[in-house]
């Protein structure tokens, strides 16, 4: 079993050192543990690049010293806008319905607002996050 994860804000330092981890330490690659991390998904503002097989090790570490989502040649690219439901729906196409964990790495207030609460009332996808915006800048009753 693997643990898919999708990661916005993946050009910060929060993103970028949670790549980092994960390409150095916990790569299926490396074949650590049964249940590795596997990086499906890296996103900024802008863009994103999909891999549904996960990315190698070689590729995120490529990533982690250009920081250019145009250059990693594995998966497809999708011109996002900064639209975390776009995201969610192509993944959804892909077959991530419910086996995938998005992080929150970025600054973003109302965008990831709509799409934390999107993803906890309207699918089995699970999100973890760093970002502190969406939670602490809206009232209990929308959390």
């Amino acid at each position: 079993m693997r643990q898919h994860v999708f990661i916005f804000g993946a050009t910060g330092n929060v993103g970028l050192e949670l790549i980092r981890q994960i390409a150095t330490l916990d790569s299926a690659e490396l074949n650590i543990h049964a249940n590795p991390t596997v990086i499906v998904g890296l996103a900024d503002s802008k863009e994103a690049v999909i891999a549904t097989g996960g990315f190698s090790q070689k590729t995120l570490l490529q990533f982690l010293e250009n920081r250019e989502m145009k250059k990693i040649s594995e998966g497809f690219y999708l011109h996002s806008h900064g639209d975390p439901m776009l995201v969610l729906k192509t993944m959804q196409k892909a077959g991530f319905d419910h086996d995938l964990v998005f992080v929150d790495a970025t600054a973003a207030m109302d965008e990831m607002r709509n799409f934390h609460l999107e993803l906890i009332t309207k699918t089995a996808c699970q999100i973890v996050t760093a970002n502190k915006n969406p939670i602490s800048r809206y009232d209990y009753e929308t959390y």
